[in-house]
């Protein structure tokens, strides 16, 4: 080969190397570009609400103790009636040391028994047939409440008539007592009542007439409605009266006019008394109607989910309470100190015995929101500060019912029994314990980041789409959805999503403000023939 091509071989390299750079020169500048455009934007980390697991828990510390030794205390007041266990007797854990008196509590927990049984059982078609039955009665007898009102009703009017338009009727206007412009006024404002009320009892008894007792239901429901408004306007009309009536007394001048202002009260008042004995029975009539109705609507469609869940809460409670009256040993070991005898009396937080145990326990103190929070029974995990990568599981076996309060502040002391033992803890070591107070499986979960809060209200913010992965996130150019929630159980990283959005929804958990990045290189894009000059030039 020739110099020539030689030289003609170099230089075609050298311009296709630098073609090679001018496009990755164009590439790498297109990056930058999205980059900075998208940092000059707010980063959203997202990540979709998961159906999971919330466990609750509460923490404190304490010091182990080489043995276990707990007062066995009663938790309800009563009569001791069996005594199962003697002093010195090693007991396996749950062993019935003594019983209480709990007949009470046994008939509370039958009674919460039935009621929710009667709650949550499918209605039977002959209770359906004799709710049916109910509204049948209800209605018949309101049609003989209504039949009785209009067959009396008529010598109550004819009787109030006569008052004002007889000539000896105490109300008339020729009556020697009405002396003066305001009795007379009086007289003739309650006889306007009157004939307003006459004029209504006339339209409800054409009502009355075209009916019977077979008529439809509704037409009987709606005459019982209507004659209640007729008797409760001729109450008002009567009252009128009878307050005239009053008046007019302390106008008698003589014997006779006294007789006669009192035989007229005693009239009216007759009269009333029949009125408001109508009103009771018509208010009695409706009421009978509403409730077997709403009583077989309830049977029908069920009982209510909320109504079902206090129940069971009762129940469960109740089953709680019937427990305390069976005093057992809270683990296994000897029982000391133990001098009870079948026939003493038990108040509430009163020992009723020691039991003694070899295994490590250790006594963590906690302040009184998380202590109320604590039963017997809970696990719990326990460190240990002096060894490193340790865990114990363990189970709370007592509560103090009586805080110990230090400068103003109450704690409780609680019991945790190892589940195993290690070697290399040692009496008096500190002790970490985490007790679990609360577990809730397959329940819609998002991080405890992603929850925030308004006032006593709470929400979400969400996109429609995940952005990015859970690592690095993406910039939006929209705002995320602010949606109301309704949460639940809270763990140290999760909580529990009780209404407001869905399984997978994407919701936020953490934003940050992008900040603008600054390029040092011209802001025009590079020349191929620059860059293939500058190149050349350096040759």
């Amino acid at each position: 080969m020739n110099l020539t091509k030689t030289k003609a071989l170099i230089a075609s390299h050298k311009i296709i190397s630098s073609i090679i750079f001018a496009v990755l020169i164009f590439g790498g500048y297109g990056i930058y570009r999205s980059f900075a455009a998208k940092s000059a934007g707010t980063l959203y980390l997202t990540e979709q609400a998961a159906k999971g697991t919330i466990i609750s828990t509460v923490t404190g510390s304490g010091q182990v103790s080489a043995s276990n030794q707990v007062e066995i205390k009663s938790k309800v007041s009563g009569t001791i009636v069996a005594i199962t266990a003697k002093s010195g007797q090693d007991l396996p854990a749950g062993a019935l040391i003594a019983q209480i008196d709990s007949r009470d509590a046994s008939i509370a927990l039958q009674s919460a028994e039935l009621s929710y049984a009667k709650l949550t059982a499918a209605a039977k078609p002959e209770d359906v047939q004799a709710d049916s039955d109910a509204i049948n009665k209800a209605y018949a007898d309101g049609w003989n409440t209504i039949a009785s009102v209009f067959t009396g009703y008529p010598a109550i009017l004819l009787d109030i008539k006569n008052m004002y338009e007889l000539p000896t009727g105490y109300l008339n206007n020729g009556n020697s007592v009405m002396n003066s412009g305001q009795s007379i006024d009086r007289a003739y404002q309650s006889s306007v009542l009157f004939a307003k009320a006459s004029s209504e009892y006339e339209k409800v008894l054409v009502e009355y007439n075209s009916l019977d007792r077979t008529s439809d239901q509704s037409e009987i429901e709606k005459l019982i409605s209507d004659t209640s408004s007729m008797v409760l306007h001729m109450s008002d009309a009567i009252k009128s009266a009878q307050a005239t009536i009053v008046y007019m007394g302390g106008f008698s001048s003589n014997s006779k006019e006294a007789a006669a202002n009192v035989t007229a009260s005693d009239d009216i008042n007759a009269q009333l008394n029949s009125i408001n004995s109508y009103i009771s029975n018509i208010t009695s009539a409706k009421n009978s109607i509403t409730s077997s109705k709403n009583g077989l609507a309830t049977l029908q469609r069920g009982a209510d989910k909320n109504d079902i869940q206090i129940q069971a809460l009762s129940l469960s409670q109740k089953q709680n309470d019937l427990s305390n009256y069976y005093i057992r040993a809270p683990f296994g070991g000897v029982i000391t100190k133990f001098a009870l005898q079948k026939g003493n009396t038990l108040n509430t937080g009163d020992v009723v015995a020691t039991i003694l145990s070899k295994n490590q326990v250790a006594n963590v103190s906690l302040n009184e929101v998380d202590a109320a929070k604590v039963k017997v029974g809970q696990k719990a995990t326990l460190t240990f500060d002096a060894i490193d990568n340790l865990t114990i599981s363990g189970t709370v076996a007592d509560v103090d019912l009586v805080g110990t309060v230090s400068q103003g502040v109450v704690t409780y002391n609680v019991k945790i029994n190892f589940d195993t033992t290690d070697p290399r803890v040692l009496s008096g070591m500190t002790a970490n314990a985490s007790i679990i107070t609360e577990v809730k499986q397959d329940v819609i979960t998002v991080p405890i980041a992603a929850v925030k809060s308004s006032g006593s209200d709470h929400y979400v913010e969400m996109f429609d789409a995940p952005l990015g992965s859970n690592n690095t996130g993406a910039v939006s150019a929209s705002l995320p959805t602010r949606v109301p929630v309704e949460i639940g159980l809270s763990s140290d990283t999760s909580t529990e999503i009780l209404s407001g959005i869905n399984e997978g929804d994407n919701v936020v958990i953490k934003s940050t403000n992008g900040k603008a990045v600054t390029a040092t290189a011209k802001t025009s894009a590079p020349s191929l023939f620059g860059a293939v000059g500058g190149r050349a030039a350096g040759r």
